[in-house]
């Protein structure tokens, strides 16, 4: 049996929402990529997201946790599926996708985001991020 090789991106975003807007109005928001920093620091209500590669059909699966939920906590996993048009019954291969884990700052302190990558439910890859969140 062959096993095809893969290389994971792991990358954490940050989303800060600019407390006093656009003069239209509307808000603004920053988007920071964050790949190997190991540090990550938050103020209270700012959002980071991971997005990783996953599939399932084939045992490729993540898994994301927070070492203290009340300071950062899991508020959303969400899956965008690379083909969707290939997602129709009897169709095979079809639901390669990314899967993204969205986490909030709640109160100051630190903590770590893990991210962990398995193959059919073989640890092959973890991720850490230390978090800092301020007021």
């Amino acid at each position: 049996m062959h096993r095809i090789a893969s290389v994971t991106v792991i990358s954490l975003v940050l989303f800060t929402a600019c407390a006093g807007g656009n003069h239209d109005g509307s808000r603004s928001s920053t988007m920071l990529e964050l790949e190997e920093q190991v540090l990550v620091t938050l103020r209270v209500g700012q959002k980071a997201a991971c997005s990783v590669g996953v599939h399932g059909s084939v045992g490729k699966t993540a898994e994301a946790e927070t070492a203290d939920p009340d300071i950062v906590r899991l508020v959303d996993s969400t899956i965008a599926y690379l083909h969707p048009e290939n997602m129709k019954p009897g169709m095979t291969g079809g639901d390669a996708a990314t899967r993204t884990f969205v986490f909030e700052a709640l109160a100051p302190g630190e903590t770590t985001i893990t991210v962990r990558m398995l193959y059919r439910g073989r640890l092959e890859e973890t991720k850490i991020w230390k978090v800092r969140v301020e007021k």
